[in-house]
């Protein structure tokens, strides 16, 4: 199991190096490609935006084809997603190559997330997705730093290169060590999904995290996006000093996380949704 949850993370990662490995080089991906860099830091909202509509479809494909097929599918829609994002002579090819990588990342997250559903239970589960999502916050940290490296030594186009390296690893890794773990009693969903989606989206209790959550997640994504233009265009860092600066703050965040349950346990849910707001 220790193999399984070893293989699940590194898939779990495509999706946040897909977001933060580049994000030192969107100056120079700007120049490089003749193209103005709000264009370059709108593909990271689209990339998210086509990460999460597009689990909405590949949930119901994981449960109707299997895990392990729909993994191999998305796997290989990365590594072309990040050859062309590698090979990029215009603007439109590289935005093209984020739709394919954000579209492959639908696959291997749902793949990921549902595979411990089917192989863990009760507490043993809830740690398997706490290591997952603890760990995942270690990617703003790193990411951007291993991105400004890479960049700093073979250009905007290598943390695109580093990234066809990693998934051709982890098409190997799938292939060969990824079992089929979806249960034989599971049934397709019929028709009727869409009026699933549409009773949770009228749910009043989802509505409410569902907002307090994207109100986050659109301030986070607001410092993602401009922060590489106000501290390397305006502030003048090269993209090593930025990834460092950037390193920093995600670290800070993995430092306040740990206490987080501590907090929540003492003060309440609530309180600690009014303090974050805030």
């Amino acid at each position: 199991m220790r193999s399984l949850k070893a293989l699940l993370l590194i898939m779990v990662l495509l999706g946040p190096l897909g977001i933060d490995l580049y994000l030192p080089t969107i100056p120079e991906i700007a120049k490089g490609l003749g193209s103005s860099e709000s264009l370059i830091q709108s593909t990271i909202g689209l990339f998210i935006l086509v990460l999460g509509v597009g689990q909405l479809i590949s949930g119901p494909l994981v449960d109707k084809f299997g895990r392990k097929p729909v993994a191999l599918v998305g796997i290989v829609i990365y590594i072309l997603g990040s050859i062309i994002a590698t090979l990029s002579i215009n603007p439109s090819l590289f935005i093209l190559s984020r739709l394919l990588q954000a579209t492959a990342v639908c696959c291997t997250s749902v793949v990921a997330f549902t595979c411990v559903r089917d192989c863990f239970n009760g507490n043993e589960s809830a740690r398997v997705f706490g290591f997952l999502n603890g760990t995942l916050n270690i990617i703003p940290a790193l990411a951007p730093l291993l991105g400004g490296l890479l960049a700093e030594y073979w250009g905007w186009r290598a943390p695109f290169g580093f990234l066809i390296l990693y998934s051709l690893l982890i098409l190997v890794l799938i292939a060969v060590y990824l079992p089929e773990t979806k249960p034989e009693n599971i049934k397709p969903h019929n028709e009727k999904l869409h009026k699933t989606y549409i009773g949770i989206l009228c749910s009043k209790r989802f509505l409410t995290f569902a907002l307090v959550n994207a109100g986050t997640m659109g301030m986070a994504l607001t410092y993602v996006s401009f922060s590489p233009v106000v501290l390397m265009h305006e502030a003048g860092l090269s993209s090593l000093k930025f990834s460092i600066v950037f390193g920093i703050n995600g670290f800070w965040i993995m430092f306040v996380s740990f206490f987080a349950n501590r907090i929540i346990h003492r003060v309440g849910r609530p309180i600690c949704l009014i303090i974050g707001g805030y």
